[in-house]
């Protein structure tokens, strides 16, 4: 009764971790995590004592996590419910191994008499003596936030990594279940060894994801593009929506309208804004020169202007040709002033790929 006891105990302060965790970080609070913990120590409890006692009560206890976060959520995210639940299950049953090898290291260092898997005081005292560590151990993961859940949030879009934490929980199971009963104290010592190593394993593969997530996060952001993801909330928008919320994005079209001016193109044309638009959206795609303007950067701005791509990319070559064949002396000679570009023949003014490339590059350059 009394081993049956600290096991409820366990299973209480395992449920409260996960339960806590997952709360905390759906910012749905504490109380939530109450209902789900009872539900789990009840079945854990109900298995173990009506059913089997062995190892195998790991894998019912990540099923009841998974079920019971899945409820919870409506059925959302499973993939990702179902990488946090095999990750905190790896996470309860290695920290609670290493808390019951450190205790049966300090037993024999102080030459403690030997405990048995019979029940007596001897047992009971090394149960309870593992639990409170134990939950001391899981404390402090808490309390210093050990586990952290965008990190376990990202790498559950990886495949890999739900797999990885399968196997994990299945060399638990089978080094605890031969850790258990095995007779030879030489073959016990060498299952340990294993065990604490597959520990190191984890916590080592843990705690360098979040490197390799970060890794990832800045690949990312060099591959998104700023200036395209306001575009797209500008759809629809028509000329109004041709201009940015960010205060940087706003500077550079200023910027790329004061070089439309140098030349004496007037910046307030609509010519001139999609010319000046496309721009800020070219400049921050990694490789400028080779991008496909038409179904990457005339695009998003035929999606603004409710327009065809092919419309913008006209609308732009034929503000730049009207410019360009000016008798204007004044506009001629700030053309000839400013513009160091190249021109087509056919045309006699630039084509819309060769000047956005051209203004952009110098902007570059000079910033």
């Amino acid at each position: 009764m009394e081993i049956i006891l600290i096991d409820i105990i366990r299973y209480l302060i395992n449920g409260f971790l996960a339960f806590s965790i997952f709360s905390n970080f759906k910012k749905s609070g504490f109380r939530k995590a109450i209902l789900p913990s009872l539900i789990y120590t009840f079945s854990l409890t109900a298995f173990k004592v009506f059913i089997i006692d062995n190892p195998i009560v790991t894998v019912i206890s990540v099923i009841m996590i998974f079920l019971c976060l899945l409820l919870e959520n409506k059925f959302k995210d499973w993939n990702f419910l179902l990488t946090y639940s095999l990750f905190v299950s790896c996470v309860l049953e290695y920290s609670h191994f290493l808390i019951f090898k450190t205790v049966s290291i300090v037993r024999n260092a102080l030459q403690l008499p030997e405990v048995t898997y019979t029940i007596d005081l001897k047992l009971i005292i090394f149960r309870a003596t593992v639990a409170l560590l134990y939950a001391l151990a899981l404390f402090l993961i808490y309390k210093f936030s050990l586990t952290d859940l965008k990190v376990v949030s990202k790498l559950s879009n990886y495949k890999v990594v739900p797999i990885f934490l399968s196997v994990a929980l299945s060399i638990i199971i089978y080094l605890k279940h031969y850790i258990k009963y095995t007779l030879s104290n030489e073959f016990h010592d060498i299952l340990s060894i294993l065990f604490v190593f597959f520990a190191v394993i984890f916590f080592i593969f843990i705690a360098s994801s979040k490197r390799f997530i970060k890794m990832i996060d800045k690949f990312n952001e060099k591959k998104i593009n700023p200036a395209i993801e306001e575009a797209k909330l500008q759809k629809g928008k028509r000329y109004a929506g041709m201009n940015f919320i960010s205060e940087k994005l706003k500077s550079e079209m200023e910027c790329f309208k004061d070089e439309l001016e140098k030349i004496g193109m007037d910046k307030q044309d609509h010519g001139s804004l999609q010319i000046a638009f496309a721009a800020v959206l070219l400049k921050h795609e990694e490789d400028p020169e080779n991008v496909a303007l038409r179904s990457k950067i005339y695009f998003y701005i035929s999606e603004i202007l409710e327009i065809q791509p092919t419309t913008v990319e006209s609308n732009i070559s034929n503000s730049l040709k009207r410019h360009w064949n000016l008798s204007d002396k004044k506009i001629i000679s700030k053309i000839e002033e400013n513009y160091e570009g190249t021109i087509s023949e056919k045309n006699g003014a630039p084509t819309p790929k060769e000047f956005l490339t051209y203004i952009v590059k110098k902007v570059i350059t000079r910033n």
